[in-house]
């Protein structure tokens, strides 16, 4: 009977462990990044954290993401828009989750770690779901390509897109996307 009633504690501390190592990580390309931009790199180099949502390739600024975790429990909220999976509590903070897969039509990559992302900081932060851990991106100015080349639901949300090796990047403008998202919804 103990090992059953200590399984929940022992998957608890796990899941902090991981959120933990990845909050590092975050703060660590923060701070590399950060660094690389005082020291004035002569060749210009566009540094920004890349994740999937789906086919969606999706660029934020180092500065822009405040905490990376597994997926916290999220609680539905009754009559909640498409796309709004619900709240999750955070340290405390109650952040709302996005489903931006749902909003751009993609379908979320089964065999990826659904990870909660969250995009700017106190009562400003929202959370969006997805497909596994961030990678560091590295573009020349000269990887810069026309937003409409990328996916036509996510350019209207765009600063900027780049073409790699991986297919077409795009820089998300999530404050443009969640004040589209709360005045479409609020009206009705």
């Amino acid at each position: 009977m103990r090992a059953t009633q200590d399984a929940p504690a022992d998957s608890f501390a796990r899941d902090n462990r991981i959120s933990e190592m990845v909050a590092a990580q975050t703060r660590l390309f923060a701070e590399i990044s950060a660094r690389e931009n005082a020291t004035n790199r002569k060749d210009d180099r566009i540094e920004r954290q890349g994740y999937r949502v789906g086919d969606l390739r999706i660029l934020a600024k180092f500065d822009a993401t405040s905490e990376l975790v597994t997926m916290p429990p999220v609680y539905r909220l009754p009559g909640a828009p498409d796309g709004v999976k619900g709240l999750a509590n955070l340290h405390g903070n109650v952040v709302p989750v996005f489903e931006i897969a749902r909003w751009f039509n993609v379908t979320h990559n089964p065999q990826a770690t659904p990870m909660l992302l969250v995009l700017g900081y106190g009562d400003a932060a929202i959370g969006v779901v997805i497909d596994g851990l961030p990678v560091r991106k590295s573009f020349l100015p000269t990887d810069e390509v026309p937003i409409e080349s990328g996916h036509p639901r996510l350019a209207r949300f765009a600063h900027s897109a780049y073409r790699d090796s991986d297919g077409i990047w795009m820089e998300f403008d999530d404050r443009r996307f969640f004040e589209t998202f709360t005045r479409r919804f609020a009206a009705k």
